[in-house]
């Protein structure tokens, strides 16, 4: 993050800044011969007693469920559906936090006192307290469509397979916020944010397969994020990722009347990394869109009580 206050009179062979950020860095307390020592500032998330409700009034989904009789009856298949859903979103009063630097930059622009009052500095104008707390930041306007199919085989001796798929496009995602000079949209669909972590891919799928047989069940599936632009500090391209994940359940109809199931399970099954991303700030990668590096393996027992098949 660049402070904006950083060499403002040039005295350190910069660019000096315009007469009305010099100005405004002196209100602010910072001395002239202040330089911003680390690029990286901490900066805390919390509440603000001060948000209003989000509200929309021009949202509207429609979507339709096709299950044809004529898939039921077929010797191919058990059951055929198909779902679509389109959505159109339009909130006001999100919720959100700032971007840090649009805050920064806001509050040296402007000197308000919403902003600036959360940037604490030192008697030399280092930064040492940064409190970005959450905001009804404007807007936020989404558009796209989910698609979902499931297939399931008859049932034969060996058991019974099914298929699944389900994917997302995001069409559109844009955020309005504040900025110094007002409201500006910031294009989301596609990108990855960066140091806040979130990312915004435009195409989500997950291709699942599965058999059961008796008292034993299995399952095998592929879970793919498209490519999103970084654009955080360093750019760049975060590559599409697919991670493979599978389960074998066990539910022992001989004991307890089959209410208890015991599952083994591998997540990212073939060791993907994440991709690379420069600007997050955990360990080089998003954890709200991606796994942590490595396999992760699991066992499950799941036990319901109080109830007789």
């Amino acid at each position: 993050m660049k402070d904006p206050c950083s060499d403002y009179a040039g005295v350190h062979g910069g660019p000096p800044a315009s007469a009305q950020i010099q100005a405004n860095c002196l209100t602010l307390g910072v001395p002239s011969s202040y330089e911003q020592p680390n690029p990286q500032i901490s900066v805390t998330t919390g509440g603000n007693r001060n948000l209003v409700p989000e509200t929309t009034k021009n949202s509207y989904t429609a979507g339709f469920v096709y299950s044809p009789q004529w898939a039921q009856r077929a010797s191919w298949s058990d059951n055929l559906s198909f779902e679509f859903t389109y959505y159109n979103i339009d909130l006001e009063q999100a919720i959100s936090a700032l971007d840090a630097q649009v805050q920064i930059n806001r509050c040296v622009a402007t000197l308000d006192a919403g902003l600036c009052g959360d940037i604490k500095r030192t008697s030399g104008g280092t930064i040492n307290g940064f409190a970005n707390k959450l905001l009804n930041i404007g807007a936020i306007k989404t558009k796209g469509y989910d698609l979902n199919i499931r297939w399931s085989l008859p049932a034969m001796s060996w058991g019974q397979f099914g298929a699944s798929w389900q994917s997302s496009h995001l069409s559109e995602f844009t955020e309005v916020i504040p900025s110094a000079s007002g409201f500006q949209d910031v294009v989301r669909a596609g990108t990855e944010k960066g140091d806040l972590g979130a990312a915004y891919p435009r195409w989500k799928s997950t291709l699942a397969l599965d058999w059961s047989h008796a008292d034993w069940a299995a399952s095998a599936s592929a879970r793919y994020i498209g490519s999103v632009l970084n654009t955080g500090k360093g750019g760049g391209t975060l590559g599409a990722t697919t991670y493979v994940d599978t389960q074998v359940t066990w539910t022992p109809s001989q004991f307890m009347d089959g209410n208890w199931a015991i599952s083994l399970g591998v997540n990212n099954l073939l060791d993907r990394d994440p991709p690379f991303c420069l600007s997050c700030a955990l360990n080089g990668y998003d954890p709200s869109a991606y796994d942590a590096p490595g396999r992760f393996l699991y066992a499950r027992v799941v036990a319901h009580f109080g109830r007789s098949k």
